[in-house]
């Protein structure tokens, strides 16, 4: 799969209908204004700084559950290379909280409620 069909998959698949659009559109701001892409398998990154110690990063996902683990965590590996100590996202579905908590004790991970979802923080 290339890039853009990653991220059609993983809005086809992982978000609402009604919220498929907004996606779209908050993808084109986020490359817009300078983010960065990544790309682990068939996982795509796009992140960028909110500080010179944190970034705050978006994944959109066509592989396997598994293969999601193996692809955050070569992503939290570079993020580390590259000097951040703080990876933050935000999500909806509280599955991803479960799956953020099983990297513990490997990384750090703080999550917590805030409105439509929750925001992880993961200490790299």
């Amino acid at each position: 799969m290339n890039a853009t069909e990653i991220l059609k998959y993983d809005i086809a698949n992982n978000h609402p209908p009604e919220d498929r659009a907004l996606v779209t559109r908050i993808i084109d701001n986020e490359l817009n204004s300078g983010a960065s892409v990544v790309r682990e398998g068939n996982t795509i990154f796009i992140f960028k700084k909110i500080n010179p110690e944190t970034i705050e990063a978006h994944s959109f996902n066509a592989d396997t559950a598994e293969k999601l683990v193996k692809n955050i965590k070569a992503f939290l590996k570079l993020c580390k290379k590259m000097g951040f100590k703080y990876v933050q996202t935000d999500f909806e579905d509280p599955k991803m909280a479960r799956l953020l908590a099983s990297f513990r004790p490997e990384y750090n991970v703080k999550t917590k409620r805030i409105d439509h979802g929750y925001r992880a923080l993961v200490e790299v």
